[in-house]
């Protein structure tokens, strides 16, 4: 009787362990697959607004010295995509600095750094029609060729994401999706 309740708990001990190791392998790849997907997602949206956007920008279909248009086409970008991206902006090849985030409370704020902020960075709150209205932040001097993201994708000459950096602004890590722009001459803008 002995030798059969032996056998028997042996049997089901080994059904019940590979039945146990099957589970535990489908549920990892799940999770696996799952997490690709998420990982997929996250990295495709950055990387689907730049090229968005740098062909609205190499084709003139935004002018980015009209400050009015430059601030509804960054904060709309910003607006359209929640969740997908904290900022998106354009440096140029003398300093300034053009854009739109979300700040701490999720409200979309202009970003500006140019002659008439005397190279600080300056975030301002905006209207109704998403064009900038009171100054919410000064965060002090910026200029964006001495960033990660800028020197990645001017030194790269492709799009490409940064190393992972300090936050000029919020006190923790972060990683950019940057996008180099090329006028007719092949020249970077």
């Amino acid at each position: 009787m002995l030798l059969a309740l032996m056998t028997d708990g042996v049997l089901v001990y080994s059904q019940w362990y590979k039945s146990a190791e099957s589970t535990t392998e489908t549920l990892a790849s799940d999770v696996n697959e799952d997490i690709s997907r998420q990982l997929t997602a996250f990295l495709h949206a950055p990387v689907h607004i730049n090229e968005t956007n740098s062909h609205f920008i190499e084709h003139n279909l935004i002018d980015l010295s009209d400050q009015t248009a430059r601030e509804k086409f960054f904060s709309g970008i910003i607006k359209n995509h929640e969740g997908a991206v904290y900022s998106v902006g354009f440096g140029t090849i003398n300093g300034e600095y053009y854009g739109a985030r979300r700040n701490t409370n999720n409200d979309i704020e202009i970003m500006r750094n140019d002659a008439g902020t005397n190279g600080n960075s300056m975030y301002y709150s905006i209207t109704e029609d998403m064009t900038a209205a009171d100054l919410a932040v000064e965060a002090g001097p910026f200029d964006p060729r001495t960033r990660e993201w800028y020197q990645a994708a001017a030194n790269f000459g492709k799009p490409i994401f940064s190393p992972v950096y300090k936050h000029f602004v919020m006190d923790d890590l972060t990683v950019s999706a940057a996008w180099p722009i090329y006028d007719d001459t092949n020249t970077l803008i």
